[in-house]
């Protein structure tokens, strides 16, 4: 098959990918700034709380497997098939499952690529990083312009490195990462290997803010803004946007979101920065439509519902009726405690300032 087409069929595996570091974010204590940006390889950018005392997901792929082995009939008898049953196994979370299918796949094709990949990715989802990491190296060394493989190894590298990063204290909860060259240079050999593709820059670009180099992010943003097509650069825009928010640039961070959202009019993403940047350029008025417009959205967000609150407060030329009005229609009992300690206190001013306009 051609690189184009193995791409193509790898592109769900792809996504999972994405969502497995998601994943492990959220169960390692991971710094904020690294989860919302990788949030942009989910092609998703919020910020999570980091859970210090949390460990990554045990394996568990040899105890499934011995569940379920004796069943000889869920993968296909047609070979062809069996990366595909592998894939839905996947998507539906059905881990075990899907290494029987890919592993049946490479007992008649060795050096089936996609089952390959699969395969090292099923490893990372489960928390097996070592494992995973044997297997990617494996599959680069044999297929070394596989870019989906390429980046997979810089992701199982990145997130070692955020767990030694932090381990399970709170102290090191501020530590700046380090560069690692070889996690660098995976990403930056996966973007030179297909600079048409808009999630190898994304990867790049993030690395970079992971690393609290807003300027390098701005510049590798800025190269795949040039390099993709239109209907591509949405992700430029949203790194750029994201990484000028965190330099305090507020007026590039508001024109490269309202760029984003000329491509995508329904993503929480843009909306949230948007108001972000605006809450803090003095524009509470735009910061409280677009945080609004976020929430709806994105309901389960915190973040968006912290700034919310933040903006209203701002927002001294609303009435008091129209505050509590806004601030209402969040559904506050699905968020932390930190937005709902932040929305009792906004409620309780804001009542009190419309009883002293009353009593005037």
């Amino acid at each position: 098959a051609s690189p184009a087409a193995i791409r193509r069929r790898s592109r769900a595996s792809e996504s999972q990918r994405a969502r497995t570091c998601v994943a492990m974010m959220k169960t390692a204590p991971f710094a904020r700034v690294w989860v919302a940006l990788a949030l942009l390889l989910l092609v998703v950018a919020a910020a999570v709380r980091g859970q210090a005392d949390a460990e990554a997901p045990a394996p568990v792929q040899a105890e499934a497997e011995e569940d379920v082995l004796p069943n000889q009939h869920v993968c296909p008898a047609d070979e062809e098939y069996k990366n595909e049953k592998a894939k839905e196994f996947r998507s539906d979370n059905n881990l075990a499952m899907a290494m029987i299918c890919f592993e049946e796949r490479l007992a008649h094709s060795p050096d089936d690529l996609e089952a390959l990949y699969g395969k090292s990715e099923l490893f990372f989802a489960m928390g097996n990083l070592s494992e995973a990491e044997l297997r990617i190296r494996e599959v680069v060394h044999k297929y070394p312009r596989h870019v989906d493989s390429i980046m997979l190894l810089a992701d199982i590298l990145r997130v070692r490195d955020e767990q030694k990063r932090y381990g399970k204290g709170e102290h090191n909860y501020y530590k700046k990462l380090e560069m690692n060259a070889e996690t660098m240079n995976l990403y930056k050999e996966a973007v030179e290997i297909d600079p048409t593709e808009p999630i190898p820059w994304a990867a790049y670009g993030s690395y970079f803010l992971s690393l609290e180099d807003f300027e390098g992010a701005i510049t590798v943003f800025g190269d795949g803004l040039e390099a993709l097509g239109e209907k591509d650069r949405y992700l430029m825009l949203i790194g750029l946007a994201e990484a000028n928010r965190h330099m305090e640039q507020h007026a590039s961070c508001i024109t490269y979101a309202q760029q984003a959202l000329v491509l995508d009019r329904v993503d929480a993403r843009a909306y949230g920065i948007l108001g972000a940047c605006a809450l803090f350029a003095n524009e509470p008025e735009k910061a409280v439509r677009a945080l609004a417009k976020a929430c709806q959205l994105d309901p389960q967000e915190p973040g968006h519902a912290h700034y919310l609150i933040m903006a209203l407060r701002s927002n001294t030329a609303m009435e008091p009726a129209a505050l509590l009005h806004e601030v209402s229609r969040l559904d506050i009992h699905k968020y932390d405690e930190f937005v709902i300690e932040a929305f009792d206190e906004f409620v309780h001013e804001t009542k009190q300032r419309m009883q002293r306009e009353e009593e005037l």
